[in-house]
């Protein structure tokens, strides 16, 4: 494995037990927080939409949607253009949720990045975005 890869694999779960302790008391369990985030975000998004969205297979977006609907966090509706379709909207314990949520990530992000400069931090992203736009292509390819 490559350097870079294992220095953002290694962000990833640290970041990922970071969002866990933040979201300690929270009611939605890490694992489902950003599938949460992206509903709140797009009300009326699709599964498969968001299973292209979260880059990860239908299957997971499912059980991940069961387990949001159960838990009183999001409605599932089929679409009124394709019954076939559903449709996902945060419910308002969600949306009660979605502060904390959304600081969860962005105070991880601070912590990351409060020892690189301004430029550091423009640098990174924009590196980062190209790595992301490459795996993204890749995925929609397979």
């Amino acid at each position: 494995m490559t350097k870079i890869i294992r220095h953002l694999t290694a962000i990833s779960r640290c970041g990922t037990e970071y969002r866990k302790q933040y979201l300690n008391d929270q009611d939605v369990q890490v694992r489902y927080a950003r599938c949460l985030l992206e509903i709140c975000e797009r009300p009326g998004i699709s599964q498969e939409a968001l299973s292209r969205r979260l880059l990860v297979d239908k299957s997971t977006v499912t059980r991940q949607c069961v387990a949001l609907e159960e838990a009183e966090l999001i409605l599932r509706t089929p679409s009124p253009d394709d019954r076939r379709s559903l449709q996902l909207f945060p419910s308002e314990k969600a949306l009660a949720l979605l502060p904390q949520l959304t600081q969860a990530w962005d105070s991880w992000e601070t912590l990351l990045t409060e020892d690189l400069t301004q430029e550091e931090k423009v640098l990174a992203s924009e590196l980062l975005l190209k790595l992301k736009t490459k795996a993204r292509q890749w995925m929609e390819a397979h």
